[in-house]
């Protein structure tokens, strides 16, 4: 009897030491039983607790379902709004009806998403609706994390390693940030040294609406080479066209996605106005359109916009490239990103054809 004792112990021993030994090797999946509940604030400067790891996700923003996808975790989502269409694995998903549709990006159906039983509700901060929505949520019982608006890059990166830590994916979150960092930090290398070119963005013509300072179109300029001839003026202003003489841009970039009339009727206009006509980039062929999946890289506060900075950089630089881009850019825009070595590749996580060039070139 004293003998089966002794080895009762001893095998608890030897079983107490393998436990630790998986415990220190498996140390992530410990950590990750701690993290739940986890309590966080919002960009409302809400307090939300998420009890358990979320299995039942509902997106309210394209943006912010783009990041769920490029941490891997669109396994888990269940719903989405009418405006999140990208990447292209998406449209089947829901077509499919594994991923429900709960309405728009302004207007999300409350009762649509109760419907869907979520663990989680990410919401858009920018959005003044999402802030309502959040508050009956959470009289729902249903967790709801308003993310901030992503002015910013910085602010975009917190984006994501917000959503990172809500799912548990802490680890790809920072990946993710590195790829994008990565990226910016390659197209500056390509671009260094040359002369800065005036950019202007061109979000809507009548009345016509610019990105200022303060914003990450105005920090992409930068990246690619440029300068945002508006950066004087923060937000969103709305210049006059006198201004926009005045300032000289090189390159104009316009989002044509919601404009009515084609990119070449729209430029021939240009052409023909007093005024635009001597803008230097309307004077020297440099007026690029984007629209579709392009504009959504430039507008979309997620993890494309480092694709647009070198969109951009093509555009403000085509020599340090090698390249020319078309005047029209739209959907087939990733024929024009460059694949880059030991990176979280875009292209894998959005099963999107990748560019032949290569970072040597």
């Amino acid at each position: 009897m004293v003998m089966v004792v002794a080895l009762s112990r001893r095998q608890a021993a030897l079983l107490a030491l393998a436990l630790a030994a998986i415990s220190v090797a498996l140390g992530v999946f410990k950590l990750a039983r701690r993290e739940y509940p986890l309590t966080a604030v919002d960009a409302l400067n809400r307090t939300v607790v998420v009890p358990a790891k979320p299995s039942r996700v509902v997106s309210v923003a394209p943006s912010i379902t783009e990041i769920v996808f490029a941490l891997g975790a669109q396994d888990r989502l269940v719903g989405v709004t009418s405006f999140c269409d990208y990447p292209p694995q998406l449209k089947k998903l829901v077509e499919s009806g594994k991923i429900a549709v709960v309405g728009g990006w302004w207007d999300p159906s409350l009762e649509k998403i109760v419907s869907l039983s979520p663990d989680l509700v990410l919401l858009d901060s920018g959005v003044g609706y999402h802030a309502e929505l959040a508050k009956r949520l959470e009289e729902q019982g249903i967790p709801a994390y308003a993310l901030k608006k992503g002015v910013t890059l910085n602010e975009v990166y917190e984006n994501i390693r917000a959503v990172g830590e809500l799912l548990g994916c802490r680890e790809k979150a920072e990946e993710l940030i590195k790829s994008m960092e990565r990226r910016l930090s390659w197209v500056r290398e390509k671009v260094a040294g040359r002369e800065k070119a005036g950019v202007m963005y061109v979000l809507w013509l009548n009345p016509l609406s610019t990105a200022g300072g303060g914003t990450f179109l105005s920090e992409i300029a930068e990246v690619a080479g440029g300068y945002n001839v508006f950066s004087d003026m923060q937000g969103w202003p709305n210049p006059s066209l006198e201004e926009v003489l005045a300032r000289k841009p090189d390159i104009i970039v316009i989002t044509a996605g919601m404009m009515k009339e084609k990119p070449e009727d729209i430029l021939e206009k240009l052409k023909g106005d007093p005024v635009w006509k001597l803008v230097p980039a309307v004077a020297e062929g440099r007026v690029y359109f984007i629209s579709g999946q392009a504009e959504n890289a430039f507008l979309r506060p997620g993890p494309r916009l480092a694709e647009a900075a070198e969109l951009l950089a093509k555009m403000v630089h085509p020599e340090a490239f090698g390249v020319k881009l078309p005047l029209v850019i739209g959907d087939d825009y990733s024929r024009y990103i460059t694949q880059l070595g030991g990176e979280l590749s875009y292209r894998l996580w959005l099963h999107v054809p990748a560019v032949m060039a290569t970072a040597g070139t």
